[in-house]
């Protein structure tokens, strides 16, 4: 019997128009990331210490700016903010692009254009975790979660090589150029959302509306105890992904390509991952993410080992599956149990949390390895993830968690006066 694929999610009009827009600008930012390197690195002097740099003014600016960026989309329409951003974010890729291609700017010049460029990304994230619940009914925000998903898992498959063949046939700052587009294309498929209302301004201050932030936060144990655990996960498991894979790579495995392989294996895991999970809704959601996310213990344990390249390239395939079902999983645990009136808050604390450890883990990951040796952390960061685990599951709330939404959240119009969850969208 042939596989049916539910694509019920894009059958509402704005959900669909909404995915097209991000399908477009994940393609994008799967290639700048390449296309900035590589064009940075055509800048006399550069090396590096050039490109941490400009990856660093991408995060920085995030890191000061998601509170501030989730109380906005709280207290203003997010389909326009996200517009804005994304317009923003056209404007600085072009800018970089141009700056590259006539030699006319200086790498400071790109610093502050690619700080633009996060700044702009800490205000459109906050915004699209509550734009998603405003658009899809309660049941099919798993199915849209997942196709989102797929956006990222598929551009990460063919990002790569569209690069490659671009950089090819023309300079690496063109990639920027492609990037930018995706914007603009972005920016028209929101501007074509309707069924969204507008959200009037809340009279409270500022600071005000963070305290209720974080008390909505804290308030669900589930929530910040797998908040703190993603913050670990970012500067254990991710790290070591990031920086002693590449090494490994390079001294044990053939080098650059053989890395590539293994990527696009674990991108190829997480194409099967929101494949499963637009069939399959695991009643206990967060519970079975958190378990999940074990596959990555074997493939973590092969890179500290001689493995070779095909047997690591099958454990990242799983490993990626794994990670990318938790977070299709997260994301709509946090849009079913959190008021839409706080959800962009919300959501920043979650993004706040995840990246404020990363540059940390990357810095202790890269001189753990050159102290101790590759070898000895990987079997640290395997320790780290095992004992989090143990610690995470038994947590009650993280295993009673379920994936039905609250009754008072389904039966009634929130705080907001915005509409039922089960008619977010009314046609």
């Amino acid at each position: 019997m042939p596989l049916s694929i539910p694509l019920g999610a894009l059958a509402e009009h704005d959900f669909r128009r909404y995915f097209v827009g991000q399908l477009s600008t994940q393609l994008g930012n799967r290639i700048a990331p390449l296309a900035l390197a590589f064009a940075a690195l055509s800048l006399p002097g550069a090396d590096a210490a050039t490109l941490g740099l400009l990856l660093a003014a991408q995060i920085v600016p995030q890191v000061l700016l998601l509170l501030l960026g989730g109380v906005v989309a709280d207290r203003f329409d997010r389909r326009a903010i996200m517009i804005v951003a994304d317009l923003t974010q056209f404007a600085t890729q072009l800018a970089t692009a141009v700056l590259f291609l006539t030699g006319a700017g200086t790498i400071w010049h790109i610093v502050l254009l690619q700080f633009a460029f996060g700044t702009a990304s800490a205000f459109f994230n906050p915004a699209s975790t509550g734009l998603v619940k405003q658009m899809v009914s309660a049941e099919r925000l798993q199915q849209a979660n997942s196709l989102l998903g797929l956006t990222k898992s598929l551009t990460g498959v063919v990002g790569p090589a569209i690069a490659a063949a671009l950089f090819a046939v023309a300079p690496a700052a063109y990639g920027l150029l492609v990037n930018a587009a995706t914007f603009l294309v972005s920016a028209a498929m929101l501007s074509l959302i309707r069924a969204v209302r507008g959200r009037a301004a809340l009279s409270t201050t500022i600071r005000a509306d963070l305290a209720e932030g974080w008390r909505e936060f804290r308030s669900r144990r589930w929530l910040w105890v797998l908040v703190a655990d993603a913050s670990l996960y970012a500067g254990g498991v991710a790290a070591a992904f990031a920086v002693v894979g590449p090494v490994v790579s390079e001294h044990s495995l053939g080098g650059a390509s053989a890395w590539a392989l293994v990527l696009t294996a674990r991108s190829g895991g997480a194409v099967v991952a929101g494949l499963l999970l637009l069939h399959w809704r695991p009643a206990r959601p967060m519970l079975t993410g958190r378990l999940l996310l074990l596959a990555d213990v074997p493939f973590l344990l092969c890179l500290a080992l001689p493995t070779p390249v095909w047997s690591l390239a099958v454990l990242a395939t799983a490993s990626g599956a794994m990670q990318s079902g938790f977070g299709i999983l997260w994301r709509t645990a946090m849009q079913t149990h959190v008021p839409d009136r706080v959800l962009s808050r919300v959501a920043s604390y979650d993004w706040l949390g995840s990246l404020a450890v990363a540059p940390v883990g990357l810095v202790a990951v890269g001189l753990l390895s050159e102290h101790a040796g590759t070898r000895a952390t990987l079997l640290g960061v395997v320790a780290l993830h095992l004992a989090t685990t143990i610690v995470v599951v038994r947590v009650r709330d993280v295993r009673a968690l379920t994936s039905t939404p609250p009754e008072a959240d389904v039966d009634g119009p929130g705080q907001d006066g915005a509409a039922p969850r089960t008619g977010a969208v009314r046609r």
